[in-house]
């Protein structure tokens, strides 16, 4: 499995540079990536360094490992990370609670943008609010566990997209799910047909928003 740890170990590899090398040579601290987890997550600030010291790989290879290491155009940074008027790369709040596919998770209390950690925005990726990691089996094969999913919240009712996947904040707590609407309910349906329908009661639910992009780390 190639995950974003191995991903920068080969990045390493070709600046001919041992891992704490270059950690120190992208003003990281030592482990940022030798004590890495196995599937684990760059935080958005090491990420930009990283970006910094080497615009030539490609953004997109390291979030996803999809295409190549290298990219041929060297503009593909500003064609994949959104940039606010100070050229400063814009972030989003990733929210530190897993979206359970499967079942309703407790969320024993809120969570502030302050506890959340911010992760560069996508720019080929619609307009979203955070992002979430998802956890279980039962929107598989469209959704794997640890795959990190952006979402935008629905600020109206006649926006819901009915059928496509979205993430519910609910009074039992945060769900990914299929959502088809009833009377007094949102029935829930996963991809994964060994995982039953379910209705939430719509009073039960503080917000509602859309799934627009995913990322899954190999």
């Amino acid at each position: 499995m190639n995950t974003i740890r191995q991903r920068l170990i080969e990045i390493a590899d070709y600046k001919q540079l041992s891992v704490r090398a270059f950690e120190e040579f992208c003003g990281l601290k030592r482990g940022n990536i030798s004590n890495l987890a196995p599937g684990g997550n760059i935080g958005s600030d090491k990420l930009s360094k990283i970006v910094d010291m080497v615009p030539e790989v490609s953004l997109d290879w390291l979030l996803t490992g999809r295409g190549k290491m290298l990219k041929e155009d060297l503009s593909e940074v500003s064609s994949i990370f959104s940039y606010g008027d100070n050229d400063e790369v814009e972030t989003r709040p990733r929210i530190p609670l897993d979206a359970v596919a499967g079942s309703l998770s407790i969320i024993t209390q809120s969570v502030s943008e302050a506890e959340c950690e911010r992760f560069p925005v996508i720019s080929r990726f619609p307009k979203y609010d955070f992002t979430i990691l998802v956890k279980g089996d039962s929107m598989e094969p469209e959704f794997h566990s640890g795959d990190e999913i952006a979402c935008r919240i629905i600020e109206k009712p006649s926006f819901i997209q009915w059928g496509r996947p979205h993430v519910l904040d609910t009074y039992q707590g945060v769900v990914l799910k299929r959502i088809y609407n009833r009377p007094d309910a949102i029935l829930c349906k996963s991809n994964n047909n060994a995982y039953d329908d379910y209705e939430v009661p719509k009073e039960d639910i503080y917000h509602i928003a859309l799934v627009v992009g995913a990322i899954r780390l190999y």
